[in-house]
């Protein structure tokens, strides 16, 4: 299946080779790039040991405008990844995205690519595809490569000394989990379910786990979780749900419906109001399922 937002860790290597440019270097490039087709700023990341990249742009949610470097964190969310390396963007992220990117347990490590210490963005050579043998790995980029760009806890000032990062993208209820159901409605119910269950809250911390299930006119079903940080940012299952379709191609446009779940029942009802209100305010199908 063709994700626009996704470049898998053979691609990223195999680009690397035609072009002539190291992984950094690629991602400064591609941030760039993916500025001139969204025409507006973009971020480009790289996750933890899977060397697989990410692109996402800012993004209009209705009553506000999600930062590319939280959109970016969202579309990695939704795919499983157990952190990030590095993010490439125009500015070095700041606000309610740091907020969310303390909670990674990768944080301490994230560097910020600063576009000026990038020099070589190749000179337009085009050189031959690299044969990969089967079953040969795929590396994510070398560490010391990544050392003369600045860490983004030092950029925002975080005292790593006194600071512990939350256990996002490893924590332990971010586990897979199947698909269950015979029908629509239960397939709905299924996947909110899997989200809720898989979605993120600092340690220690008790507010609700929700998920959802937003449905698109094809028919499919994109999960949606919920990402809190101790500092009161938060992705909404909504958001994410949103940011999981973009991903693959499919907008807000596409949307009909959406089911929520909480792993406490009682709890539901948490983010419902405001995802409705984005919805409705973003998703001119929205309800007509």
């Amino acid at each position: 299946e063709r994700k626009p937002w996704v470049m898998l860790g053979d691609t990223r290597e195999g680009l690397e080779h035609i072009f002539g440019l190291q992984t950094d270097e690629l991602l400064v490039a591609m941030r760039r790039w993916a500025e001139l087709c969204f025409g507006k700023p973009a971020a480009v990341g790289m996750a933890h040991q899977s060397g697989n990249v990410y692109l996402a742009s800012e993004l209009d949610m209705g009553t506000r405008t999600m930062t590319a470097a939280e959109a970016l964190l969202g579309n990695i969310y939704t795919h499983g990844e157990i952190g990030i390396d590095a993010i490439a963007s125009e500015e070095p992220p700041t606000g309610a995205a740091v907020d969310l990117l303390k909670e990674l347990h990768t944080f301490k490590r994230i560097r910020w690519l600063d576009p000026q210490f990038t020099e070589n963005l190749g000179d337009g050579t085009i050189g031959e595809a690299k044969q990969r043998e089967l079953g040969s790995i795929i590396r994510s980029t070398k560490p010391r490569m990544l050392k003369k760009y600045p860490l983004i806890a030092d950029l925002s000032k975080t005292d790593m000394d006194t600071f512990k990062p939350g256990n996002c993208l490893q924590h332990p209820n971010f586990k897979w989990r199947d698909l269950e159901g015979e029908n629509m409605e239960e397939w709905k119910v299924s996947v909110a379910g899997n989200a809720a269950h898989r979605s993120y809250r600092p340690p220690g911390d008790t507010r609700p786990l929700v998920g959802c299930a937003l449905l698109t006119t094809s028919r499919h079903l994109f999960a949606g979780y919920s990402l809190r940080s101790r500092l009161g940012t938060s992705l909404s299952p909504a958001e994410t749900g949103l940011l999981s379709m973009a991903a693959s191609g499919y907008g807000p446009e596409d949307v009909v419906g959406i089911t929520w779940t909480s792993v406490d029942p009682e709890d539901v009802n948490d983010f419902r109001e405001a995802d409705e209100a984005l919805l409705k305010t973003i998703c001119p199908k929205f309800g007509t399922e």
